[in-house]
């Protein structure tokens, strides 16, 4: 499959994650991780794309790609496995509890889970995405940012722009041809 094939270019890039356990998609039913796999051989026939996924790989995290429940309107999301680990040293995961300190990130980077469903990409509920393997870059850009434990939760609630318009999405955008 010619998916495979560009993901095997990338399995020359030294990291401390095995090829075979960098980036996972499960196969809920048929024809899903066929679906994934057209997006991912979209994202790494861009420079911006490679650059992308050789980072994931290096990160020595893991991504999994799951297909979410049912959701209307249609949504996706990034779930760091660890959310301390996730987040930046010193940076609060959360609101503290009245009369508790603030949980604080540790910074050591966490696996993450990508819930999409090229399916449901473009919709008419969310304009900003024009395609799902625009929308599958951003979601791997931000698990990115928590694979390297940097995270920081109140500054991503604060962010006015959509992840799909991040400047890493936008040079994917222009190397699709995608305005």
């Amino acid at each position: 499959m010619e998916g495979f094939a560009i993901m095997s270019e990338l399995s020359s890039v030294p990291a401390a994650v095995p090829a075979s356990g960098w980036l996972r998609v499960t196969t809920p039913e048929p024809g899903y991780a066929d679906r994934v796999v057209g997006d991912m051989t979209r994202i790494a026939g861009t420079a911006a794309g490679r650059a992308l996924l050789r980072q994931i790989r290096r990160s020595g995290r893991c991504v999994l790609i799951e297909q979410p429940g049912a959701i209307d309107p249609p949504n996706a999301l990034v779930r760091p496995r660890d959310l301390r680990a996730a987040t930046a040293p010193g940076t609060a995961v959360g609101p503290a509890e009245a009369g508790a300190p603030a949980l604080l990130g540790t910074g050591d980077g966490s696996d993450c889970v990508v819930a999409y469903d090229p399916r449901q990409w473009p919709n008419p509920v969310h304009p900003a995405v024009p395609t799902s393997d625009v929308l599958l870059f951003a979601l791997l850009s931000q698990a990115l940012v928590h694979l390297r434990g940097i995270a920081d939760l109140a500054r991503e609630r604060a962010r006015e722009a959509p992840m799909t318009e991040s400047e890493a999405a936008m040079q994917y955008r222009r190397e699709r041809g995608i305005a």
